[in-house]
């Protein structure tokens, strides 16, 4: 066994929130030792650290992540099926604001946020192939997905989305990260993905293995 991270979606200390956190956010990601013993690793909420003199990002994020600073910090928003990637950073996606929070894993066993992928709508599970791609679904249209969860057989929308993370050797070897997202699938009627809250790929072959309410699919060919 290894130590794992676990997702608490709800606020505990609120329970009469739980039907809204879905809505307006709320949660933590809890880090669980090999005893299981298991403490809150991070909420979101946490003060970001100073930024060091050479900051590796670019310089358009340096100036959002200060001017979003002067705000206060708005906290996880309902997270949901994170992932540990290749590069070791766990990424932890957003049923309600669309993102995909990157941390680091810190020797205190806390979580560190390091940077943010804006898909832009709701999302479910991620998980990497074996490129280092990440693979996740997300849901176009939230109010007909809630709807269609809510009924047997319902139509649900659902997207399938590739996020590349990009390096780039910059002067005086400062590297400079960024990520690609791409839509490879979408089923805005529902019908043939229709419900989709996990995708793996094969890198191999190519081909998606996606998983939902109502979905079972191995598509046959490849996706690009």
């Amino acid at each position: 066994m290894t130590p794992r991270l676990k997702l608490t979606q709800h606020d505990t200390n609120q329970p009469q929130r739980k039907q809204l956190d879905q809505f307006i956010g709320g949660g933590n990601v809890a880090y669980c030792s090999l005893s299981g013993t298991c403490h809150i690793a991070v909420t979101g909420t946490e003060e970001p650290d100073e930024l060091p003199p050479n900051f590796n990002e670019p310089l358009h994020k340096q100036y959002l992540r200060r001017f979003l600073s002067l705000f206060p910090r708005p906290g996880l928003k309902f997270p949901n099926g994170l992932t540990r990637g290749f590069d070791s950073l766990i990424y932890v996606p957003s049923t309600v604001d669309g993102r995909i929070r990157v941390y680091e894993l810190l020797p205190s066993n806390l979580l560190h946020h390091i940077d943010t992928v804006y898909i832009n709508m709701p999302l479910d599970n991620v998980s990497p192939d074996a490129n280092g791609d990440l693979w996740v679904a997300g849901f176009p249209d939230g109010v007909a997905a809630a709807k269609g969860f809510a009924e047997v057989g319902g139509n649900v929308p659902a997207s399938i989305f590739r996020v590349r993370k990009t390096v780039d050797a910059g002067p005086e070897g400062v590297r400079s990260v960024d990520y690609r997202v791409e839509k490879m699938l979408e089923d805005r009627e529902g019908t043939m993905i229709g419900g989709a809250t996990t995708v793996r790929h094969d890198s191999k072959t190519g081909r998606l293995f996606v998983g939902g309410k109502s979905t079972v699919l191995l598509s046959k060919s490849r996706v690009w």
